[in-house]
């Protein structure tokens, strides 16, 4: 929950902090504690904008793991990352402990922004316990990685 204060017309601007992408709802609740008395009436309007974390725009994405939503996440989880050039690419899952548990992707892939489902099972089909997994994206010689939350 937000306090968002009114300017000296009473209007606020708040941009969201935070991806709203596979959000399909949003809330808001406006209430005005300085009034007394009777019915108030409101007017609330939502923007919804691309969100462009890294400020690549329309430009070559930057290479990165821009985040998993949701996250946590049971039993499923949507990996949003982009890829700055062309060519092989792996997304492997690791344990808190470093062992590889899945491999996710293991192909050739052209730049742009990407995702990936994953449902939470390592490579022979089991599904893996609550706790913190690391994904790891590797393409050529560059490397990142993201962390993402199993909670059952």
């Amino acid at each position: 929950m937000y306090t968002i204060p009114l300017d000296e017309n009473n209007d606020a601007v708040y941009d969201v902090p935070f991806d709203l992408d596979g959000v399909y709802s949003v809330g808001v609740v406006v209430g005005n504690a300085e009034k007394t008395g009777g019915f108030q009436a409101y007017s609330v309007t939502v923007d919804l904008v691309p969100f462009d974390p890294l400020g690549v725009g329309d430009d070559v994405p930057a290479f990165a793991i821009t985040g998993n939503y949701p996250n946590p996440f049971n039993p499923s989880t949507t990996i949003k990352f982009g890829v700055n050039v062309g060519g092989p690419a792996q997304l492997d899952v690791y344990d808190i402990a470093g062992r590889k548990v899945r491999t996710l992707l293991d192909a050739n892939l052209g730049a742009g922004e990407h995702r990936l489902l994953w449902d939470g099972q390592d490579d022979a089909g089991r599904s893996l316990a609550s706790g913190t997994y690391v994904a790891q994206l590797r393409v050529g010689d560059q490397v990142t990685s993201h962390k993402l939350v199993l909670a059952k």
